[in-house]
């Protein structure tokens, strides 16, 4: 299993706008790509998107068509004001058997 986790941080007073474009965003991309994303968020306030694909295949597949999917870069540019600058980490994990 590969596990995808993006995490960003909310600027100073934009967190329920932050967490209600996550819950927006992780539905764009259930639709489009027919994946489940689940949504968390630390104490902090970080938020953190998760994808779980069965291996590094599927996974490729997804990230293939996002590079070229211009309604996901549109989705995505609506969240600029959102968070901080910077603050944006990806992560891909292997699960260990």
């Amino acid at each position: 299993m590969i596990r995808f986790q993006r995490c960003a941080m909310p600027k100073m007073g934009k967190q329920a706008q932050a967490i209600t474009w996550a819950k927006v965003f992780a539905e764009f991309v259930t639709e489009h790509y027919d994946v489940s994303v689940q949504i968390f968020a630390e104490s902090t306030g970080k938020i953190h998107w998760v994808i779980d694909y069965p291996d590094y295949a599927a996974y490729g597949k997804v990230r293939t068509r996002i590079v070229t999917d211009r309604d996901y870069w549109g989705t995505i540019g609506r969240s600029a004001d959102l968070f901080i600058e910077g603050s944006m980490d990806d992560t891909v994990l292997q699960l260990v058997d």
